[in-house]
């Protein structure tokens, strides 16, 4: 038996033909999608890699991240994996990843890993300036010295199967790879290299997922990192046909729940999917909270909150907890109710009442040593006075509906 769950990095579910597009021309994801179950609302635990990995490998909530746990001190990550859970079936765990992550991302080095886990450093990665300040935005062609990304990986998954009888690869495609130039411009060719790999895994043991999305221009933001925006946290998620049946799961499903998906080929529904974007001494922390259709969040650095009904607002341009928004056009301020029609304001304030408990459960705030190194990152960042402005006179909070301390409605999140 041979599994295999192949990722890529930065790639939204938009980008897929099964959640709208139609740009995209990707059959063989399509044909997954067909003969598999499609995750049609997944929701990424964090908006950037390495925080993300550390919750799914071992299925813990991002709320519960800390700093060691990203610094390969941690001893909690030793008692299970999803590695450490296939190796007690006598299954090898492999990974495929650009050796620029391997070597600079620590994501080997952490216990997260079972210690047999072999790691596969191929070179499919397009440095265009995301991660690396200054680099160019230049085409790496494949006839410059560099093998094509799809003929590194296929010679690593031969070499796999040739050494295991039964294995566990995960593939993970960076940003951009090799051969191409800008974001979402290499997502045919991904759908060309899962068309490879499809000749070496029954269809059953494939699974297809991504860690996070991006801005694209939503809020004039580019990438990701920060922003809790569904363009960041909704990403596809394809796994074979499940033991319920199902084809379609429509309701929010978090990725963290990937180790019983791969592993027992169950769907765990939680009735709260949790979102965070940093560790609990970061100053810019905002944790994102879904029940259905509502998603909340809270700012730590404005001590404010959000509440967005996605159903009714898909782009999460109004915010339920505003009690006025101001128009810039006209000058003058007017009650959000009677900004646009909205009719179901007693559900919006069940959801909001709890999901802020749930907030208050699960939120940690660090010692005031930890603060105080946030605070000061933020001063050197910013300056005294916008440190102290925020700190004390936060620019973006109002009075909001239910005794709620409110995000601006000009604050982009």
């Amino acid at each position: 038996m041979h599994v295999i769950l192949i990722s890529k990095d930065m790639f939204p579910a938009r980008d897929l033909t099964a959640y709208g597009n139609t740009k995209n021309h990707t059959p063989v994801i399509d044909n997954l999608v067909k003969t598999g179950t499609l995750f049609t609302d997944c929701i990424s635990p964090c908006p950037s890699s390495a925080m993300t990995y550390s919750c799914i490998w071992v299925g813990k909530q991002p709320y519960d991240l800390l700093p060691k746990d990203l610094n390969g001190s941690s001893k909690e990550y030793n008692s299970e994996s999803i590695f450490s859970r296939f190796a007690e079936s006598g299954v090898k765990s492999h990974v495929i990843w650009d050796k620029y992550w391997t070597s600079k991302g620590r994501h080997h080095l952490l216990p997260i890993y079972d210690q047999d886990t072999q790691f596969h450093n191929l070179d499919i990665y397009n440095e265009i300036g995301i991660h690396r300040l200054g680099a160019s935005a230049k085409r790496r062609v494949f006839d410059s010295g560099v093998t094509e990304p799809l003929v590194q990986i296929v010679q690593a998954i031969k070499g796999i199967q040739r050494k295991e009888s039964n294995s566990f690869t995960w593939l993970h495609c960076p940003h951009i790879l090799a051969g191409y130039n800008s974001i979402g411009s290499d997502i045919e060719y991904f759908d060309r290299i899962i068309g490879e790999i499809l000749n070496y895994f029954d269809r059953d043991q494939v699974f297809v997922l991504s860690d996070h999305g991006h801005m694209d221009f939503q809020s004039g933001e580019v990438l990701y990192g920060k922003s809790m925006h569904q363009n960041v946290l909704h990403v596809p998620l394809i796994s074979p046909v499940l033991n319920c049946g199902n084809k379609i799961i429509d309701e929010p499903f978090s990725s963290v729940r990937l180790p019983e998906l791969i592993l027992e080929r169950k769907v765990v529904i939680d009735p709260y999917i949790f979102s965070i974007n940093q560790l609990p001494n970061q100053p810019n922390r905002t944790i994102a909270i879904r029940k259905g259709r509502y998603k909340y969040l809270y700012l730590k650095k404005y001590k404010a909150e959000a509440l967005f009904d996605l159903d009714f607002d898909p782009l999460e341009q109004r915010n339920l907890l505003l009690q006025e928004v101001y128009s810039r056009a006209k000058k003058r301020s007017i009650a959000l109710d009677q900004a646009f029609q909205y009719e179901t304001w007693d559900a919006a304030e069940e959801a909001y009442i709890s999901l802020k408990a749930q907030r208050k459960s699960v939120w940690q705030d660090p010692n005031v040593w930890e603060n105080s190194f946030g605070l000061c990152k933020n001063l050197i960042r910013d300056g005294l006075w916008a440190s102290f402005r925020d700190r004390f006179f936060p620019p973006h909070k109002y009075n909001g509906r239910w005794g709620s301390d409110a995000v601006s409605q000009f604050f982009h999140f």
